[in-house]
């Protein structure tokens, strides 16, 4: 009895951890709001600018490649890139010649991965 006790409470204990590793994935549908997250190594801030430009700003260590991704709602992924300069990368990305709608940015160190849904509106 006190083993199924234990083994219930071990169980438990890694459900929780799990979750918090998860954590670490961003999915916000807020969309008029700054999203930050930060990690042991990578912090994202990822928000809407004027005439369908995203900013994508994240502080990341000088040893890393980070990877940037742009996805549609979709999820059909239309743009990709490799930023291993600086630690402070502040990117800006003109959408403005794709349709209006939502877009999912991911910005991962291969360690951590940062996703965040952002509206895109002219």
């Amino acid at each position: 009895m006190k083993r199924n006790i234990l083994k219930s409470g071990v169980f438990s204990l890694l459900i929780v951890l799990s979750g918090a590793a998860l954590g670490n994935t961003s999915l916000d549908k807020d969309r008029d709001s700054i999203k930050t997250e930060t990690t042991s190594t990578l912090e994202v801030k990822i928000f809407p600018r004027s005439n369908g430009v995203i900013a994508v700003n994240f502080k990341k260590r000088t040893d890393e490649t980070v990877e940037v991704k742009i996805f549609t709602y979709g999820g059909e992924q239309i743009y990709k890139e490799k930023v291993s300069s600086n630690e402070i990368v502040s990117k800006r990305y003109d959408l403005s010649n794709l349709s209006d709608g939502y877009y999912y940015f991911e910005v991962s160190n291969g360690n951590y991965l940062v996703r965040q849904l952002v509206e895109k509106k002219n």
